[in-house]
């Protein structure tokens, strides 16, 4: 049902932007222009090496074009492509080569050949068009603007033709992939990317950091990885077992623009400046940790820019950035993001006029002028005091300045100011307190299964109890006297792990009463701290997020206690009461006073007291929460969420609080999730793959801890300032 709902949505959403489309006029307007270009423009560096190279594949059908190309002759640098580039343009190339062999064509100069190649270009163009669409979800006429009229786009693609479009749209797809948690076929996707163009491979690294650091893909990332390297092996492997592709692709003296800057540092050693930009981009990635997808989206971009910048890089470059920059331009607020990336495109293509041979006229039979050159001696020709290098070089080191001040911009909008990154950054700190029995590990579960038991790690205060159980001192004292316990450590654990640093923690063997091994509890990015004393400490207070009290109806809590003591701790029921009532002094003086130091408390009371006298060996007791909200909310927000889970609820609102009162069974649990994702926004990926939502009681505590998170605990970091 879940992918046919998926499909029927996909339907729904194709059909809207189809109808966008057609009354969109700077569309329509987009495609004359493109559609004329493919028709009259022929781009000399097609005719002087692509066509060449695609010709001679369908003439001299081989199993390795490449190599019999290069025995051939032939330039090397015709095509320095793989082949999924091939097999993505040549059966639109191939019927115009059928065309132009025909009689009424035979002079045509293989104009229906060009035809067929361009022809590909507006189709991976339209598909890079849809793709943004999907991943970026905003307005269609912004993406028409930013994207289908960008200047980069036209000038690369149907000036200049270069074919960068090709890989450009398989790292899209690959991405659009991701998104959708369709893994393998997006590693499938990455690797034909690379198969493309081997120059991709810049991206890799990038994504696979993604799903590395995001412990909620611990288990799919590396097949993500083996599926990735396994079709470029697949694809491009064969091919490099022969001199001539190697040549023609790993040879192609465009990647050696890689190392052109270099900075000299010692007498026999130069700093390359590209490879370590690009080292310290994926080291930043690492320090970054866990992100998004519209994270991952937005360091992508920003990485590719400033590779960019700092390269002699090849003009079809620039085209991976465009698909990103838009992102930026449609998010970004302000104006001088917005026409700052227009300027950089129109001062890109001013500056790439000058030097390149571009295109010239072709239309069947008819060659007219090149375009370029006769634009270029035209306005130079006015200028006559202005020289040809003064314009080129000035207008290169204006498009490095504005580069460098966007670059700046993005990566501080975009990537450091990205609110799942703030929300992210350090760890989110749950502290829940409340009587022995109360539920509080049952709540911790709870919430590991949502945020996933890789990303959480948790404190346990009875692990923290000084003596094993058979000692003389729990005569004379109770497990809930702070002088029982190693409060002390308890705190500086917790606030340890705050901080991201790693603590070493013995364990409490409640079935045997013995302490076990000390374990390596590591940094998460949620930290439960569960105990009858999680909010005693005022230091440990200081450092939490978000503090819990569990207030159960004392009856019920006996009930629950005796339940759990002789069916998981193999207590006797005389033992188990005794020791209630013995605890009864000590819960008063040390754990209920932790309640008014809670940013949420539950209470929770059984509906029908007489119940818990029936349900003897039951744990199944009908109950009613009353929910109280200490901290600021959205209010209207948590209520309108609420009564889409929730069949009937009272609340009521005081100056310092706001107090909801549910029954425990009229709690619908299906909505739940769809709920949280409206709140969750872009932020869900906090989440685990798969969480697992309960029902009742703890599902509706998982539900409003959730919502604190989202609102409460992400406006505060919002507002507050990043270290980074």
């Amino acid at each position: 049902m879940r992918y046919v709902q998926k499909i029927q949505n996909y339907g729904t959403n194709k059909m809207s932007l189809l109808n966008q489309l057609k009354q969109n006029k700077f569309f329509w307007f987009g495609l004359f222009l493109k559609t004329i270009a493919i028709v009259i423009l022929a781009p000399e560096i097609q005719n002087k090496w692509f066509l060449n190279f695609i010709s001679f594949t369908i003439e001299n059908f081989s199993l390795n074009p490449w190599n019999d190309f290069v025995e051939s002759g032939a330039d090397p640098m015709s095509y320095p492509y793989g082949p999924t580039m091939l097999i993505m343009h040549l059966p639109l190339s191939f019927c115009g080569y059928l065309i132009d062999n025909l009689n009424f064509a035979s002079n045509a100069k293989n104009y229906f050949l060009s035809l067929g190649l361009k022809s590909s270009i507006l189709i991976a163009d339209l598909c890079i068009l849809f793709l943004l669409v999907q991943l970026i979800k905003k307005k269609i006429p912004q993406i028409i603007i930013f994207y289908w009229l960008s200047p980069i786009v036209l000038y690369i693609s149907y000036w200049h033709g270069q074919l960068d479009i090709f890989p450009t749209l398989l790292l899209l797809l690959s991405l659009y992939f991701l998104r959708e948690k369709s893994f393998f076929i997006s590693a499938i996707t990455l690797g034909l990317s690379v198969a493309c163009k081997i120059s991709v491979l810049v991206a890799a690294p990038f994504i696979c950091l993604y799903l590395l650091l995001n412990n909620r893909y611990h288990k799919i990332v590396w097949k993500f990885i083996l599926l990735f390297v396994g079709t470029i092996i697949a694809i491009q492997g064969p091919f490099f077992l022969s001199e001539g592709a190697r040549e023609m692709i790993v040879g192609n003296p465009a990647l050696g623009n890689l190392f052109k800057l270099s900075v000299p540092l010692l007498q026999n050693f130069n700093l390359y400046l590209v490879p370590t930009i690009y080292t310290l981009l994926i080291l930043i990635t690492f320090k970054i940790g866990r992100m998004n997808f519209n994270l991952l989206y937005s360091f992508l971009g920003s990485a590719f820019f400033i590779i960019l910048i700092f390269t002699p890089a090849e003009i079809g470059w620039y085209l991976w950035v465009v698909p990103f920059l838009v992102a930026f331009q449609i998010n970004s607020n302000s104006i001088f993001f917005k026409y700052g990336i227009f300027l950089f495109s129109i001062i890109f293509v001013f500056n790439k006029i000058l030097i390149d041979e571009g295109s010239h006229v072709h239309f069947f039979t008819m060659d007219i002028y090149y375009l370029n050159k006769d634009l270029s001696e035209i306005f130079l020709a006015n200028i006559e005091r202005i020289s040809y290098q003064f314009l080129h070089n000035g207008s290169l080191i204006i498009l490095s300045l504005v580069g460098l001040i966007l670059s700046f911009f993005m990566v501080r909008k975009n990537i450091f100011e990205d609110l799942f990154f703030k929300l992210i950054n350090k760890p989110i700190l749950i502290a829940i307190s409340g009587d022995s029995a109360s539920g509080k590990d049952t709540l911790g579960r709870a919430l590991g299964g949502v945020f996933g038991e890789n990303s959480v790690a948790s404190l346990n205060g009875d692990d923290y109890h000084l003596y094993e159980r058979d000692s003389k001192m729990w005569k004379k004292l109770t497990h809930l006297n702070p002088k029982a316990n190693n409060l002390k450590q308890f705190e500086n654990d917790s606030i340890s792990l705050k901080k991201g640093i790693g603590v070493n923690c013995r364990e409490y063997n409640h079935e045997t009463g013995t302490f076990l091994q000390k374990v390596n509890i590591k940094k998460k990015d949620f930290i439960l701290v569960i105990g009858l004393h999680a909010l005693y400490q005022k230091k440990l207070r200081e450092c939490t997020d978000l503090s819990i009290y569990l207030d159960v109806e004392n009856n019920l809590r006996k009930y629950f206690k005796i339940n759990r003591d002789i069916k998981k701790r193999n207590y006797k029921y005389l033992n188990i009461v005794q020791e209630i009532k013995r605890r009864k002094k000590d819960s008063k003086l040390y754990i209920e006073k932790q309640k008014k130091y809670a940013n949420l408390i539950f209470q929770i009371d059984p509906i029908n007291k007489n119940d818990l006298k029936k349900h003897r060996k039951s744990a199944s007791i009908d109950t009613k929460i009353k929910l109280i909200f200490k901290k600021r909310i959205n209010k209207l927000l948590f209520l309108e969420s609420l009564s889409k889970i929730v069949k009937k609820f009272d609340y009521k609102e005081t100056k310092d609080n706001l107090t909801v009162e549910i029954n425990a069974f009229d709690i619908s649990i299906n909505n739940l999730e769809l709920e949280l994702k409206k709140i969750a926004g872009n932020l869900d990926e906090i989440l685990a793959l798969s969480p697992e939502y309960k029902t009742k009681e703890t599902g509706f505590m998982q539900f409003t801890i959730l919502f604190y998170i989202f609102d409460h605990i992400k406006e505060e970091r919002k507002n507050a300032k990043t270290i980074f």
